[in-house]
């Protein structure tokens, strides 16, 4: 008897992300980080603020942890 084939843990750990993870929500939050600010990313994004702030909250959801704690001028 055959034992049953065990799937790659890459390809299923790829696949998860890709099911799962929006790649514009992870976009937007590695540019909120490089621009220190989420006013600076939605300028460089050409999105509004509220935008911005949305999509970090979507991934978030996504992810189920908080990546940015809120609450001051400094991300």
């Amino acid at each position: 008897m055959a034992s049953p084939s065990v799937p790659d843990t890459e390809w299923v750990g790829r696949r998860f992300l890709n099911d799962r993870l929006d790649w514009n929500l992870l976009r937007t939050y590695l540019v909120i980080g490089q621009e220190g600010s989420m006013s600076r990313a939605a300028a460089r994004l050409h999105i509004t603020q509220s935008a911005v702030s949305q999509a970090l909250k979507r991934l978030e959801e996504q992810l189920d942890c908080v990546l940015i704690v809120r609450g001051g001028p400094a991300l």
